[in-house]
């Protein structure tokens, strides 16, 4: 039973690109040395101008913004449309 729980898990993980962008912005603090600041469950995917967005964010503000891909692929980006909000 855990065996089919953990495959359901792992592909809930590939196909849902705001669980995709949680994990990379915990691993990205990981790998970086830093405490990371817990996003909110008001996090998700935005369509902007014709792109979808992974917005991660809490009440100080947006954390991460990751690019979702035609692929679904994720990709964190350093700058972002001044306009895209949840």
């Amino acid at each position: 039973m855990r065996a089919v729980e953990r495959q359901n898990t792992m592909q809930d993980l590939l196909i849902d690109p705001t669980a995709r962008a949680f994990r990379a912005w915990f691993r990205h603090a990981d790998r970086h040395g830093l405490i990371p600041t817990q996003p909110a469950n008001t996090s998700g995917v935005v369509h902007h101008d014709g792109q979808d967005y992974v917005v991660l964010e809490n009440v100080n503000g947006i954390l991460a913004v990751y690019l979702v891909a035609a692929s679904g692929r994720i990709k964190r980006l350093d700058d972002w449309p001044s306009d895209l909000q949840i």
